[in-house]
This record gives C-alpha cells, structure tokens and sequence, in this order.
C-alpha cells in the first residue's frame, strides 16, 4: 500500500470512530507501530488527525462543536486524565460535601475519594456505580438525561442545584479560551454547569491542555470563576487564570 493511500485510509478510520489506538491502526494497514506513529505525526502537523496519547483522534473532536459519546471520551488521554483526577482529588477536605461534574476526567477522581469520608452530589449517572461500589454517600440530581454524555441536565436539575450549597466543586469543560473562557456544545450541560458554579464555595475546573485555545459554543464560567487543574501551563496569555499544574506542589 502506498504512504497516500495508507494515510487516507487512517484518516477515514480515525474519523470513523472519533478515537484509535496506535495498535488497532497498525493492524488496519498491516504496518508496524513505529511506522503508525510516524504517519500520526505527519498527519497532525497537517492538521488531518490530532495526536494524543496512546494513538489520535479526529480533527471533529477538536472542534468541540459536538459532544463526543462517553467511551469515546474516556479513551482519549486516558492517562493524563488519570494523573488530573488523582491531583484533584488530594485538593478535596475530608467530610466536605463535595459536587462532581458529569466529565470522563471527573469521574476518574472517584477511587482516590473512598477514605475522605465525603458526600457527594452529581448529575453524572455513569458516576453513581463507582461511588456506590467503594461506599461513598451519594446523592443523584435528576433530569432530561443525555444519552451521549448519560448526563441528567435540564430545568428540573437547574431547580434542584439553585437549592443547595457545595463546599466544593469539580467540573469538566470541553473547551478553554483565554478570552472567552470555559464552554461546552450543549446550552442545558452550560446552564448546569453554571449553576453547579454558583453554588459552590470552591470551584476546580479539571482538563488536560489539549483542551487550550479552543472555543465551544456555549460558555459555562470565565478565569475568575474557579482554579484549573490541568497537565501543562497554558502560557503567559493565561495569567490571569488560577492554576494548578498536576505534580507541582
């Protein structure tokens, strides 16, 4: 198979299914990793994929104009997420009341809260298992769920968060722009988010850097709304942002 052909066929593949695998792609055009990664590279300096982690995603998901299923999501940069979540989860105070947002990344903070002795509060229905498993009181906030994010969103979810208050809060984003700030493609998802927002005493926004210099359609929270937590400083442009990056102390 010549380069060109091999290229196009890892481009259809990869915006196929959103997210592949370095492996899973060698075996698609029956080459070696090396020679995948080498592809990936190109393809990425060309704008046709974006490399991540483990293999690439396709250029749709970093648009950010539509939410991506939820195992999809929770494939892509699964271990930086991993690193986010266990660094956010040091940041949470035993016995507080604590808010969990409905993201891949937020989720992951799960296990590492099992000895903090919190109770927490979500909307993320793919939450509730893990919580439940490693005994964490928990708390489901009802409403229209999403069947891509298995999010509950809506006016009922709206109703009920104007009704409490969070000691702390984490919430994903989709998309950070230094100007236009944290955004998501769904207005329900941003109006939730808002709210979840001014609930809380503390707000932690989770997100890996991939995520930088991007805008979705609905803003959700600006700089001053809460501290990022994320795997690489942004750069000087984003110093009017509270940051805290994962292994700094």
């Amino acid at each position: 198979m010549l380069k060109n052909q091999r290229h196009l066929q890892l481009i259809h593949y990869i915006d196929l299914h959103q997210f592949a695998k370095v492996e899973e792609l060698a075996q698609l055009v029956d080459v070696s990793e090396i020679t995948v990664r080498r592809d990936i590279n190109e393809l990425d300096e060309k704008g046709l994929v974006h490399k991540v982690h483990g293999g690439a995603t396709s250029i749709t998901i970093r648009d950010y104009s539509n939410d991506i299923e939820l195992h999809t999501r929770n494939d892509v940069n699964s271990d930086i997420k991993d690193q986010l979540a266990k660094s956010a989860a040091s940041l949470v105070k035993t016995n507080a009341v604590v808010y969990l947002d409905a993201g891949t990344s937020v989720s992951r903070m799960i296990p590492y809260l099992k000895d903090k002795h919190v109770t927490v509060y979500t909307h993320g229905l793919h939450h509730v298992e893990a919580l439940v498993q490693y005994g964490i009181e928990c708390y489901v906030i009802g409403g229209f769920v999403k069947p891509t994010t298995r999010a509950a969103v809506g006016g009922l979810s709206t109703q009920y968060l104007k009704q409490m208050n969070f000691d702390q809060a984490f919430i994903g984003f989709n998309a950070l722009d230094v100007d236009f700030g944290f955004s998501t493609p769904d207005e329900m998802e941003a109006v939730t988010k808002s709210t979840i927002i001014a609930q809380s005493s503390q707000v932690y926004f989770i997100g890996d850097s991939s995520k930088f210099n991007k805008k979705s359609s609905v803003r959700f929270a600006s700089s001053n709304d809460g501290v990022l937590i994320t795997d690489q400083d942004p750069g000087k442009a984003y110093n009017n942002y509270d940051i805290k990056i994962q292994g700094e102390r």
